[in-house]
């Protein structure tokens, strides 16, 4: 990485290319393609003695030798704050963003779509920890919501995805006890 007073940078960049002899995954009409992929990210961390923020962003760019439609641009970003109270109590919060895509063919995206399906996932979640001597006590909750974004029908129409978007609640408490 490179190093910014007490923040560390961390930048990727890939590629790669692929051969997929049936990109939607039919029994019959297989249609093949090449698909070349770039990557395009970063994080920058703090490096303080206490507490501490994590920021990521990161962008993929898929484009198909033989099926424009299903050419994607998938995204995310991030982040993670850690607030150490004191020795035994911390609290940390991550939060963040996703920008997927689904390539037809699949359960959920039939290869009449006239291309490819987007969906955006926002989440957070927040953990506290009290951790005193010996024993450690760890409840954590958290959200997350999926939308799918309806798609047009190549013979005319629209798919409606929103039977798939979703709220998603969780939450536990993690017990412990070092021996």
């Amino acid at each position: 990485g490179i190093r910014a007073g007490t923040i560390l940078l961390e930048p990727v960049v890939g590629f790669e290319m692929r051969y997929d002899d049936n990109i939607f995954r039919e029994q019959r009409n297989r249609n093949a393609s090449a698909i070349a992929i770039g990557r395009l990210g970063a994080t920058a961390q703090t490096d303080w003695r206490r507490h501490s923020v994590e920021l990521g962003a990161g962008v993929e760019v898929g484009r198909f030798t033989s099926s424009s439609p299903d050419d994607y641009v998938d995204a995310d970003l991030s982040g993670t704050g850690i607030l150490d109270i004191s020795r035994a109590t911390r609290l940390r919060l991550r939060a963040g963003a996703i920008r997927r895509h689904e390539r037809r063919g699949g359960d959920d995206a039939p290869t009449t779509l006239s291309g490819r399906v987007k969906g955006l996932a926002t989440f957070a979640e927040l953990t506290g920890q009290y951790a005193p001597g010996r024993l450690k006590v760890q409840p954590v909750i958290g959200v997350e919501h999926r939308n799918f974004s309806d798609r047009s029908l190549t013979g005319g129409g629209v798919s409606g995805q929103d039977d798939r978007d979703r709220t998603i609640l969780s939450g536990g408490v993690d017990l412990g006890y070092n021996l």
